[in-house]
């Protein structure tokens, strides 16, 4: 994921982290890792198109036993109340 963003990275100066919870480091998990991906990258793509400056950061951390929790923020615009509402409605 890092690399596919590296160039937007430096094109825009933004700083970009990942961090891991180094207890999920050292296990193994088992998911859809094709759909895992695919959700990461339509966030990370959000951020970086509505970030100018500042900072991304992706952080990893065991939610609880077998689940995993992904969380992205960033330094962008952010999302009003009124589109929150239909952010997870099928189109």
């Amino acid at each position: 994921i890092r690399y596919m963003f590296e160039f937007q990275c430096a094109a825009k100066q933004i700083e970009f982290s990942v961090e891991c919870d180094p207890d999920v480091e050292a296990q193994t998990f088992i998911s859809d890792a094709k759909r895992v991906k695919q959700v990461l990258i339509n966030l990370l793509s959000n951020a970086f198109k509505y970030t100018e400056r500042g900072s991304i950061r992706v952080t990893v951390a065991k939610a609880s036993e077998g689940v995993l929790a992904f969380s992205v923020r960033d330094t962008g615009i952010g999302i009003s109340r009124a589109d929150m509402a239909s952010l997870f409605k099928m189109f």
